[in-house]
C-alpha cells in the first residue's frame, strides 16, 4: 500500500528535473529492497540539520514500514548514547563519533544494488560516489542551503550531479544550485518543525510578568514592551546571522525609540567581541546577551519579547523563524535566502534586501516598533502559517511524498 500523502503545502511542490539522460537511468533501477540512512546526527547534535533530520528519521519509518522494507541508520559524529528514542528498536543505529573511515567502511558494506542511500549532508555521501556516477548507486540528498551552490568542492559538485534525488529545503536554494552547478535531479521539500518541538495549540499572551537580565553595562534590568530578540549562535562559522548589522543600527533606533531593548540569545567565540562592540557604541543599557539558555527561560523569552529581529543572509531556509512564529511573534529577514518560503512579507513579517544597508534595516525595525497592533496581527499570522504548513508532521509528509516514488524503482517521472 502507497503511503503518498496529500501535503497541505501546495507551493512547496515539485520544481522539475535534470538532464533526460539522468532521469532514464534513475528510472531504469530495479525495486529498493533496503533504506539506508547516512547522516551527520539528529540527537547528540545542535542546528537545523540536526532537528531536520529527526523528521526524516520518521518519514524514512513510515515508508519502510508501508513498504516492508528494512533500514538502518549510520550516524557520523554520534556516540551510541545517541540513539533517537524514537527510532524502531529493530533498526540498526550505527555510531562512529566522528571516525570517517569507519563511517565510510560501513556505508560500503551496507551497499547493495537495491539499496536507496538517502544522506543528510553532500560532504558524506563521498564513499559511494564511484557507485553512484555510473548508475551503481541510488541516492537521496538533503541540501540545506547555500554550501551546495557556493564555493562547492568538485567531489561534492559530482554527488549532486550523479544523485538519484536532491531535496533542497526551499525554492531559493534549489534556484541557486541550478544557477551554479551542471544539470542535477531536482525538488524542493520545504522543512517542518522537529517532532519533539513543543507546539502550542493556541497562540500565547505576553504575560508582562518581568524578565531581567544583564545587560551589557553589568547591570540586572527587566525587560520592557519593545524588547526584539535574536537567537542565533555567534561563532566563526554563523557571522552573518545579523548581529553586527544589528549593532550598528541600534544606536539610532534607540534615540528615536529610547524603550528599545535588543536580545542576543546563543553563545559562540564572537561573543566577547560583540559584547564589546555594544558597549562602544554606547548601547550598555538596552542590549543583552544571555549566552545559551534553557528552554523554559528561552520560551520565556520568546513569549515576552515584541518581535523577532533576524537579518540574516546565511539561512538558506531559517527553522528559527518558524520557532518565533509559533510564539506568534512577527519576524524581520532577508529576501533571496530562502527565508521567503517561511516569512510572508507584510503578513508575518518584514523582509529586506540588505542588511548591510543601515537605512533599509533602521527603518523595518522602527516600522514594526511604530504599530504594535500590525505586529500582533502579524505575529497571529505567523502563529496560523506555522501550523498549516510547517509541522512536523507536514515537513515529514513531504519527505515521504518526494522518496516513495524512488522505491518502486520510478524516479516520479512525469
Amino acid at each position: 500500500m502507497r503511503v503518498l500523502c496529500t501535503i497541505l503545502n501546495p507551493a512547496g511542490g515539485r520544481a522539475g528535473w535534470g538532464s533526460p539522460v539522468e532521469g532514464r537511468r534513475a528510472a531504469s533501477v530495479r525495486h529498493v529492497k533496503r533504506i539506508v540512512f547516512a547522516m551527520t546526527g539528529a540527537e547528540g547534535l545542535p542546528g537545523g540539520i540536526a532537528r531536520s533530520n529527526r523528521n526524516v528519521l520518521a518519514a524514512l519509518a513510515t515508508l519502510a514500514r508501508a513498504h516492508d522494507i528494512p533500514w538502518s541508520v549510520q550516524a557520523l559524529l554520534e556516540r551510541p548514547e545517541h540513539r533517537p528514542a524514537s527510532l524502531p528498536e529493530d533498526v540498526p543505529y550505527h555510531s562512529h563519533d566522528g571516525d570517517r573511515a569507519g563511517f565510510s567502511a560501513a556505508l560500503l558494506a551496507a551497499w547493495r544494488p537495491s539499496a536507496l542511500m538517502v544522506f543528510d549532508f553532500v560532504g558524506i555521501a563521498a564513499p559511494v560516489m564511484p557507485l553512484a556516477l555510473p548508475g551503481l548507486a541510488r541516492t537521496v540528498l538533503f541540501a540545506h542551503g547555500r554550501s551546495y551552490w557556493r564555493d562547492v568542492r568538485k567531489r561534492d559538485e559530482w554527488a549532486i550531479r550523479s544523485a538519484t534525488l536532491n531535496l533542497a529545503n526551499s525554492e531559493w536554494t534549489l534556484k541557486k544550485m541550478r544557477e551554479n552547478l551542471p544539470p542535477f535531479r531536482g525538488e524542493v521539500c520545504l522543512l517542518g518543525l522537529a517532532p519533539d518541538f513543543p507546539l502550542l495549540a493556541e497562540p500565547p499572551r505576553r504575560t508582562g510578568e518581568p524578565v531581567v537580565l544583564q545587560s551589557v553595562d553589568g547591570v540586572a534590568r527587566a525587560l520592557g514592551d519593545r524588547a526584539l530578540l535574536l537567537v542565533a549562535r555567534m561563532s566563526a562559522e554563523e557571522h552573518e546571522k545579523g548581529h553586527y548589522e544589528l549593532l550598528e543600527v541600534l544606536p539610532r533606533v534607540v534615540a528615536e525609540r529610547p524603550r528599545t531593548q535588543m536580545v542576543f540569545v546563543g553563545d559562540g567565540e564572537r561573543l566577547p567581541e560583540l559584547r564589546d562592540l555594544a558597549r562602544a557604541r554606547g548601547l550598555g543599557e538596552c542590549v543583552f546577551f544571555t549566552g545559551r539558555v534553557d528552554d523554559e527561560t528561552l520560551n520565556r523569552l520568546y513569549r515576552e519579547c515584541y518581535a523577532f529581529v533576524m537579518p540574516s543572509t546565511q539561512e538558506g531556509f531559517g527553522l528559527v523563524y518558524l520557532e518565533a512564529m509559533n510564539q506568534a511573534k512577527a519576524c524581520l529577514g532577508c529576501w533571496d535566502q530562502g527565508t521567503e518560503d517561511v516569512i510572508v512579507d507584510g503578513e508575518t513579517g518584514i523582509l529586506i534586501r540588505d542588511p548591510r544597508n543601515p537605512e533599509e534595516l533602521r527603518a523595518a525595525i522602527v516600522r514594526l516598533l511604530d504599530d504594535p497592533a500590525r505586529c500582533a496581527r502579524m505575529g497571529l499570522r505567523g502563529f496560523e502559517r506555522v501550523h498549516a504548513q510547517f509541522t512536523s508532521e507536514i515537513g515529514q509528509r513531504r519527505i515521504v511524498e518526494r522518496i516513495e516514488p524512488l522505491l518502486d524503482g520510478h524516479a516520479g517521472l512525469p
